[in-house]
């Protein structure tokens, strides 16, 4: 269960983050950087706080320009992903190349070989089960086929992960209206004096 975070947390941490990118912000005045924030706010709430701070971290110290919410997203999911032990495409291959190894051909479900992760257990069944991987000759092309379909697979649920949006956050953007300027429109630029 993701950590919730209150506004006053994520308005300190905005603040951060406009100070990091001050060019960004250049000619709007507080109200329009404000909305902004709370724009933010609504579509990063339902993730735990912990990893936007560390999404935002990240980001920082690695971009120059003012990261997109889904750019957060994204970054948040990738640390939540590499510390729930998802093998990358590559890792999940050479799974399983050694099994392929040690285990060999199943004559029987229980010979079937029990892998890290449900993605490397998927990607085999589409790939066309354990026994076709065995008995395969052309490993570059194999390698290159369950890569694809180990990147579909954890792509489609990276997608489901980050690009819901909560039912909570949906009614309250739905339902009132528009709570800040989430229509679309630009903020308007502080006048000159």
């Amino acid at each position: 269960m993701s950590e919730k975070f209150s506004k006053e947390e994520w308005k300190r941490l905005w603040k951060h983050l406009v100070r990091a990118y001050p060019k960004t912000f250049a000619g709007y005045d507080q109200s329009a950087i404000d909305e902004s924030g709370a724009v933010y706010y609504i579509y990063l709430q339902d993730i735990d706080f912990a990893l936007v701070k560390v999404a935002i971290a990240r980001h920082i110290s690695s971009s120059d320009w003012m990261p997109r919410i889904s750019e957060i997203r994204n970054m948040a999911y990738e640390t939540a992903k590499n510390h729930a032990g998802i093998p990358s495409a590559e890792e999940a291959w050479g799974e399983v190349l050694a099994l392929v190894q040690r285990v060999g051909p199943a004559t029987s479900v229980e010979r079937l070989p029990q892998f890290s992760h449900p993605f490397v257990k998927q990607t085999v069944g589409r790939f066309g089960g354990w026994n076709l991987l065995c008995e395969s000759r052309n490993q570059v092309a194999d390698r290159a086929h369950f890569v694809r379909l180990y990147r579909q697979i954890s792509d489609a649920h990276k997608e489901s992960v980050v690009a819901s949006i909560p039912e909570e956050v949906e009614r309250r953007i739905i339902g009132s209206g528009s709570t800040s300027r989430i229509d679309g429109e630009r903020p308007a630029l502080k006048e000159a004096n």
